[in-house]
């Protein structure tokens, strides 16, 4: 595994800093490029992370006017998912 001390594009282009997990200390509500749902990707959503779980998911101004307290961080050309656990097993 190769760690970056410094900012590096991960392709040519990219300004995206990587999300530092400290900055999300406090809940906030993330604006992503995309947001992945259980129908598929979609625009245009936000999702409200405390604690390091999703809270809330929906579209941009309903999550904005449900929690018009909590910063907000944009990510553009990002998608944003859970995370996935595969708790399957094989018993042969």
């Amino acid at each position: 595994m190769t760690h970056r001390s410094a900012f590096q594009p991960v392709w040519p282009g990219d300004l995206t800093p990587p999300l530092d997990p400290a900055r999300l200390a406090e809940p906030h509500i993330l604006q992503p490029e995309w947001t992945l749902l259980r129908h598929g990707a979609v625009r245009d959503h936000a999702v409200v992370v405390e604690g390091g779980r999703f809270t809330a998911v929906g579209p941009v101004d309903d999550v904005a006017a449900q929690f018009p307290s909590l910063k907000r961080l944009s990510l553009p050309r990002m998608l944003l998912m859970p995370g996935m656990i595969d708790s399957h097993h094989h018993l042969t």
